[in-house]
């Protein structure tokens, strides 16, 4: 099944329980157990922690197949840093999905804090409008497509597969 985890819908006015942007997808349809980020404002990692406690919580980001970016707007991934820093100690790598430009604010940031940047592979959202990316060691795809927002911004179509086979005579 899949489960879908609102951590966060009040970027206009954000609260303690109702945080900025940021969406935490599980699951547990195809041949590995998935966790993505749908976005990832401030405090997303506090707001998983709170959610899922955290022992469970670690659990999850060790499974964490990727982090998608829709775009650069504070609200929408200044979480990213210290998510990305807590994923790349608990399984080494994580795959991160961003308009081109965040690219450019990642290696910045580096610059000043050690948040473990070799261990991202960068997908930018450019190139998965036409052919879209298949996760490693699954079958889940992610394609991202332009929206009407602010410039170089984009929402994700996410396909996830089932590998329960239908016998046929």
């Amino acid at each position: 099944g899949i489960w879908i985890s609102a951590l966060g819908t009040g970027s206009a006015i954000p609260g303690k329980y109702r945080n900025v942007s940021s969406t935490f997808i599980e699951s547990y349809d195809g041949p590995v157990n998935e966790m993505i980020f749908l976005d990832c404002g401030e405090m997303t990692l506090g707001q998983l922690n709170r959610l899922f406690g955290h022992e469970r919580c670690d659990q999850l980001l060790k499974q964490t197949s990727a982090i998608l970016i829709s775009h650069k707007h504070g609200d929408h991934h200044l979480g990213a840093m210290s998510l990305i820093r807590r994923i790349v100690k608990l399984r080494g790598n994580v795959l991160l999905v961003a308009p081109e430009r965040f690219k450019v604010w990642l290696d910045e940031f580096a610059q000043v804090s050690d948040f473990g940047i070799e261990n991202i592979e960068f997908v930018s959202c450019s190139d998965i409008r036409q052919d879209p990316l298949v996760l490693p060691g699954s079958h889940t795809q992610i394609k991202a497509f332009d929206v009407d927002h602010c410039y170089d911004a984009f929402g994700f179509q996410l396909t996830f597969h089932s590998l329960q086979h239908v016998a046929t005579r």
